[in-house]
């Protein structure tokens, strides 16, 4: 039995009442404070069940009691009226009011069930009941003046005793009236407060994580390039952390709700970010399209291979003997200038005394520092990437794009065989590497019969890729083979940032197939990090700039957020300590979402069995080298510690990020020439980017040549141990 019903048996039974009481006393329960208080005023809003307590039998001191808290309530929220967010002291004063709000909920000691619609029936049916109680009275009212006085002793009581019940249902409704006004005008404060406080947090701290996208609104730059109309291909370059991610998830939707005969397909460079993009998508209102597909593009070629050749020819890993790639080639070229080593296809082609001293001349750059055999694996990959294999000798003559060491010609045809050999090496034990997979997939791309079949494989219509700047030259070609008419409505829409440019692969859109002159813009506001981490990743662009490609594009200097942090930490750690230093930070900070990136892979794999033995729930985030190792262990989003290699980290983002052991000679990498250091300088950066509260940096001995550009805008620590961590990030 709820409010109304009581004033209905007011007026039905003409009973006498006592003034309206409170509601029900009831205890907070735990659980989160602005969950509990939005209850709260939900529940001043729609009023209260009394479905234990007579009406006549509530006591005074409830109303009251709400009445006051309501009061203070407002009292707390005053200070938001008229806030905008564009005031520079905005987020100031949500943090104030959130701190007092966070106190006076945990006093209160009443809330209650509900909804705004509730109170609002309970409010209209109230009216009617007033309107009644009028009705009855001037009905009541006109037979007395019918009847005669002396006759009518009955009648006069009754009016009488109505008359007592009116004047105090009459004052128990102005009371409510009264209630209303403040409750509607501080629930008018309270939905400010919300709102904008959201609004902050947004853009202070880039709150739409991808899996809660369908909560968060584009800005309206953003909106613009989501419902864009265009021919063919469209580039969109986005600073770190500037939404563009989202831009093309909500392009990704719109395009396949607005064409639902039509294929969509939104490619990126490994599983693990399409995973992510795929609940993300999931997230959305209506929820995913059925006619939009997310894939990593290695898989997706893969997939299209294997209709024309065994799939157990492509192996990352040798399945008799568990190598790896990484090792493989390791394995090759020690052979390389061995010409009595058994199984070495290379003897066929070069002689032992021309391939040693092709290796030589490596070696001599640098000042005989140069790691030659990364370098040389690194050459296969740039060939791999920028050629068709009938195309190759095409090398032969091209300027090498953003590489440091000049080979002559002669050279380039030793690069040439030792990639055929190595091509066969990998062949006889059916493996066929990451960077290999294009080339071999051109070939039936190139073949109207094959690629009539895989178009009707998978059909595509448009064409949506994140991180494009990592996707090479012939990737890019064989995307624009997916679609028969590749300049129609919306085709080709890509994103990425040249800055956080991460592998050797040649990267040419030109010669990839695209042309975006007039059909290309930038995003240059970060709306994810604080001021303070995001100027001193900046350093590393800064001071190792990437390399323009070919055809000129941009490197963006990002806007820095509006809104301030701690400035990153850096810790000098001592080797025996290091691992429980990080693993104090990690504990203190369990409420926030961590990552732990790193090179070091045995450090992170120590890091990750002792987080567990202390009840983390972690997750290891895996490059498209680690394939392998690929296992579903649920939701990303959903652990409390991520730990990932350096590179594995991109498109993700954390409250905080702990970089650890960028010591020197760790990394970058010891044989890297200075004129490629931007390249391992673009991988850090995408990772400490990744950040959005809290960047904190370690290192033994000496710090890396990265984090010396970083000192001036860094707080430094040494001699780090368990006592000064818990002193540096106090709770």
């Amino acid at each position: 039995m709820g409010f109304a019903k009581y004033m209905e048996d007011i007026c039905d039974r003409y009973c006498e009442g006592s003034s309206l009481g409170g509601p029900p006393v009831q205890h907070v329960q735990s659980g989160d404070w602005i969950e509990r208080g939005h209850s709260m005023v939900q529940d001043f809003i729609s009023y209260y069940h009394l479905e234990k307590q007579p009406l006549d039998q509530i006591s005074t001191e409830g109303w009251a009691g709400h009445f006051n808290n309501v009061k203070t309530l407002q009292n707390i929220l005053i200070p938001i009226k008229d806030l905008l967010e564009q005031h520079p002291e905005a987020w100031n004063v949500v943090m104030v009011i959130e701190d007092s709000l966070r106190k006076f909920f945990q006093d209160v000691q009443i809330h209650g069930p509900l909804s705004k619609s509730v109170f609002q029936n309970v409010y209209v049916r109230s009216q009617n009941i007033h309107t009644r109680c009028k009705n009855v009275h001037r009905k009541l009212d006109q037979f007395r003046k019918e009847v005669r006085e002396g006759s009518a002793k009955e009648i006069r009581e009754s009016l009488k005793q109505f008359d007592e019940v009116r004047d105090k249902y009459e004052r128990d409704f102005k009371e409510l009236e009264r209630y209303e006004s403040l409750v509607n005008e501080t629930k008018g404060y309270w939905d400010h407060f919300v709102q904008l406080g959201t609004v902050l947090k947004v853009q202070r701290q880039f709150r739409p994580i991808l899996q809660n996208i369908d909560r968060f609104d584009l800005n309206k730059i953003q909106e613009k390039f989501v419902v864009l109309d265009h021919k063919g291909g469209y580039r969109l370059q986005g600073a770190s952390g500037s939404g563009k991610t989202l831009i093309l998830i909500h392009r990704a939707a719109r395009l396949a709700r607005e064409n639902p005969t039509r294929m969509v397909r939104l490619f990126t460079i490994n599983r693990v970010l399409a995973n992510l993009l795929q609940s993300s998508l999931e997230a959305i209102p209506e929820n995913k399209p059925k006619n939009l597909e997310v894939e990593a593009f290695y898989d997706f070629l893969k997939k299209s291979v294997s209709h024309f050749e065994p799939g157990e020819k492509l192996r990352l890993v040798d399945h008799r003997s568990g190598e790896q790639m990484e090792i493989s080639w390791s394995d090759f070229y020690r052979k390389l200038g061995d010409q009595n080593a058994r199984q070495c296809p290379i003897k066929k082609k070069l002689s032992k005394q021309t391939i040693l001293k092709f290796i030589r001349k490596i070696r001599t750059h640098e000042n005989g520092k140069l790691d030659d055999r990364r370098y040389l694996r690194e050459e296969m990959v740039y060939i791999q990437s920028a050629y068709k294999i009938p195309d190759r000798e095409q090398y032969l003559t091209d300027h090498r794009q953003s590489r440091s060491v000049v080979f002559t010609k002669s050279q380039k045809e030793i690069c040439l065989k030792i990639l055929q050999a190595w091509e066969e090496w990998l062949a006889v034990g059916d493996l066929c590497d990451i960077d290999g997979l294009p080339p071999r997939a051109a070939k039936y791309f190139e073949n109207p019969t094959h690629l009539t079949k895989i178009r009707q494989l998978f059909s595509t219509d448009f064409v949506l890729v994140d991180e494009v700047q990592d996707f090479s030259t012939l990737e890019m070609q064989l995307l624009r083979k997916l679609v028969a008419d590749p300049e129609k409505l919306n085709c080709f829409f890509l994103v990425g940032d040249l800055n956080q440019k991460i592998y050797p692969k040649h990267h040419n859109s030109r010669k990839g197939g695209f042309d975006f002159r007039g059909r290309a813009d930038i995003l240059r506001q970060n709306f994810r990090n604080t001021r303070q981490i995001l100027k001193a990743a900046l350093n590393l662009p800064v001071t190792f700039p990437p390399k323009e490609d070919d055809e000129g594009t941009e490197i963006m200097d990002p806007d820095l957020s509006e809104y301030n942090g701690g400035r990153p930490v850096v810790l000098e750690c001592k080797t025996e300590t290091h691992l429980r230093v990080v693993l104090d930070v990690v504990q203190i900070r369990s409420s926030n979402r961590v990552a732990v990136v790193s090179e070091n892979v045995h450090f992170l794999n120590d890091l990750k069995r002792e987080a567990e033995c202390l009840g983390f729930f972690c997750h290891e985030l895996l490059r498209n080298e680690d394939l392998d190792k690929w296992r579903d262990q649920g939701d990303t989003l959903a652990a409390n510690l991520v730990v990932s290699r350096l590179e594995a980290v991109k498109g993700f983002e954390f409250d905080t990020v702990i970089a650890c052991d960028l010591s020197l000679g760790k990394y970058p990498r010891v044989g890297t020439p200075d004129g490629e250091l931007w390249r391992q300088s673009a991988v850090l950066y995408a990772a400490l980017t990744r950040a959005r509260d809290e960047l904190i940096i370690t290192y033994v001995g000496k710090p890396s040549g990265f984090v010396e550009r970083m000192l001036a805008d860094v707080e430094l620590h040494k001699a780090i141990d368990d006592t000064k961590v818990k002193q540096i990030f106090s709770i």
